[in-house]
């Protein structure tokens, strides 16, 4: 075993994939190597791929609930353009809006914001 890796025991993992992983230390001898541990894993999943998913079905409720109330700012501004908003927040959750600029004056910007 080479420092900083460990051999699973099983099915093969692709390598650059961010995964949890849950699984059993083991001695390497019971195994045949000289030095070590071996891991048999027991379960993984892969945990980019679920980032992912989670990121892209929070778009799109976003982006539904933009499309819903879009109207509203393009009343509430007079005929202004209503644009999308999404911006990290403090704690990197994504925050969703949509905003617009009124056409009377004095020109105010509107904005609304998902709760």
């Amino acid at each position: 075993m080479r420092a900083g890796y460990l051999e699973t025991i099983g099915k093969r993992l692709d390598s650059n994939t961010y995964l949890e992983v849950t699984g059993e230390l083991r001695d390497a001898m019971e195994n045949g190597h000289r030095y070590g541990l071996d891991i048999r894993v027991i379960a993984s999943r892969d945990v980019e791929l679920e980032e992912l998913a989670r990121k892209r079905a929070a778009d799109k409720s976003c982006k539904d609930w933009q499309d819903a109330n879009r109207a509203e700012i393009v009343s509430r501004t007079h005929g202004g353009t209503a644009d999308s908003i999404m911006s990290a927040t403090a704690n990197g959750k994504q925050r969703c809006g949509i905003w617009g600029i009124d056409q009377q004056m004095p020109h105010d910007s509107v904005t609304m914001w998902r709760q």
